[in-house]
């Protein structure tokens, strides 16, 4: 029998507890639920906005990682999921080596920036030593954010970013900040990059050393500049700037880009979370869902993130697997954990996991 259909009543009658009604309620009139899943779980929402169905399942998660556009645009759906569950720790999502290019009409706030960049500072703007814009993700620019940015009206481009986000993190609906490409490297996305404006590709080495210095310095002013007991979370499962974060995101779990591709890098991966931080996030793909479940489920600081801009309901993540009576262990070539109710176990070399639940496998 499959355990995931035991949940599935109770996805129902949860969802419909928690419908929020936009005619016969406000957002200020939502009584709290403070209910989240019962294995730990983050949720990763990119997109600018989001409706009242988005933000009532997104409340069950307890970390919550939203796009700052959406303060603009819908405000009233970010107080529904602080109503619905003010456990939750909502971090606000921004990309400071990024700027959607043609100008993104949804996104209020970095359109005004971009504008202003571009009419003001364009010479922060990360060019190839042929003059050209350096692209990683299609339909964006990348900006600066190395130390060998020039300085315009006394700011570099990190400076002026970690300024506009701290603008926006000043509303105290946030729990914290979220920042994408938080990483220490940046030669892997072009081999010609001209960060210093000399029309000479800049050596490798040299360029990552002044794009992590330039980033640690972007961090730090965020830290700096964040309300006491605020969270400073960055995408990418790197070791990079540990000191500043209390945590990362192995986006795409498991990463073969951290230094060992053993079983799709899997286990430098489970090293590399160990180290990261109480707020550890394996985002993965649902295809996945029980690899990356069990992978998190070995360790005891590791939340999960169903995909990007995904609120679907998920019933795995209210197994009931109680508390862990042992550390993981291996047993031949298969990672193992016993916990209260059941265990976990993790075939790296299949991309498999098992969670069994009162002698059922799911």
């Amino acid at each position: 029998m499959n355990k995931t259909f035991i949940f599935l009543s109770f996805a129902v009658l949860l969802l419909n507890g928690l419908t929020v009604s936009s005619q016969s309620k406000t957002a200020n009139q939502i009584e709290p639920h403070n209910q989240e899943y019962l294995i730990k779980a983050a949720a990763y929402w990119t997109s600018p906005v989001m409706d009242d169905k988005d933000a009532k399942r997104l409340s069950l998660y307890k970390i919550i990682i939203v796009d700052g556009e959406n303060l603009v645009n819908n405000p009233d759906k970010l107080i529904i999921i602080k109503k619905l569950n003010s456990n939750a720790k909502l971090i606000c999502y921004f990309n400071p080596m990024e700027l959607f290019y043609p100008i993104a009409i949804d996104r209020p706030t970095q359109s005004r920036m971009t504008k202003d960049i571009l009419q003001n500072y364009p010479e922060w703007l990360l060019k190839t030593s042929k003059d050209e814009n350096v692209i990683f993700f299609p339909g964006m620019i990348m900006l600066n954010l190395s130390t060998n940015c020039p300085q315009i009206n006394g700011e570099t481009c990190g400076e002026y970013l970690a300024r506009k986000n701290l603008e926006t993190l000043n509303d105290s609906i946030w729990d914290g900040s979220f920042n994408d490409n938080g990483g220490g490297i940046i030669d892997f996305v072009n081999s010609n990059i001209d960060s210093n404006n000399d029309q000479i590709a800049d050596n490798p080495d040299s360029l990552n050393m002044a794009w992590s210095k330039g980033m640690h310095h972007y961090l730090s002013l965020i830290k700096k500049g964040m309300r006491k007991n605020t969270l400073l979370l960055a995408n990418k499962g790197s070791l990079d700037f540990l000191e500043i974060l209390d945590g990362r995101m192995l986006e795409r779990f498991p990463n073969n880009y951290l230094g060992g591709k053993k079983d799709f890098g899997w286990h430098q991966s489970m090293i590399n979370a160990q180290k990261t931080g109480n707020y550890t996030i394996f985002e993965i793909d649902s295809k996945d869902l029980m690899f990356g479940l069990a992978s998190a489920l070995l360790t005891d600081n590791v939340y999960v993130a169903i995909g990007q801009d995904n609120a679907t309901f998920h019933p795995e993540l209210n197994f009931d697997l109680g508390k862990p009576l042992s550390p993981a262990q291996k047993i031949g070539s298969v990672y193992v954990r016993f916990y209260e109710r059941g265990k976990v176990e993790v075939f790296p070399s299949l991309r498999k996991g098992i969670i069994t639940l009162n002698n059922h496998e799911d």
